[in-house]
């Protein structure tokens, strides 16, 4: 009896922290192509493939996704390309005031997660990166799983102009 429960708390440590890894992601644009950062610095430089990517709006459907493999280095990660060549461009496909969620995976077994919404300054759009882990944010990955939608196929992306 004391040799199970001096192994399972010598296990207890390495269990926790089996839990998976987390990166999260910033939003920006790079010559008018939205693109995703690392937001830790230690995880810039980070390798590996993607096995999918998706941007969520706030009303819990899918704005955006690829679920392929394209392995380089993870960042920055060019939404569009080169996985197709449905560059998603300032203001195509998103709209100004909603909010964002990203959401993905690694090869690794990492979860990518992000969140970010979109004001207008003249002509030009900003990006304002939300912290994943806010209660908006939280509501709106929780309705998106709950409402099915991350099972079921994204519309194809409108043509760039």
């Amino acid at each position: 009896m004391i040799r199970p429960v001096l192994a399972l708390l010598l296990l207890a440590p390495l269990l926790g922290s089996c839990q998976r890894p987390e990166i999260e992601v910033r939003a920006a644009f790079l010559d008018d192509v939205l693109v995703f950062v690392a937001a830790d610095p230690g995880d810039a430089d980070a390798e590996g493939c993607w096995t999918g990517l998706t941007i969520v709006d706030d009303s819990a459907r899918r704005a955006w996704e690829f679920s392929a493999a394209h392995c380089d280095r993870l960042f920055p990660y060019r939404v569009g390309t080169p996985l197709s060549t449905d560059r998603l461009r300032r203001g195509l496909g998103l709209e100004t005031g909603r909010l964002y969620i990203v959401t993905g995976e690694t090869s690794g077994s990492a979860s990518v997660s992000g969140a970010f919404a979109l004001s207008r300054a003249g002509d030009r759009l900003i990006v304002h990166n939300v912290d994943p882990a806010s209660p908006a944010a939280r509501a709106v990955r929780s309705r998106f799983w709950q409402s099915g939608q991350a099972a079921a196929p994204v519309a194809a992306p409108a043509a760039a102009p």
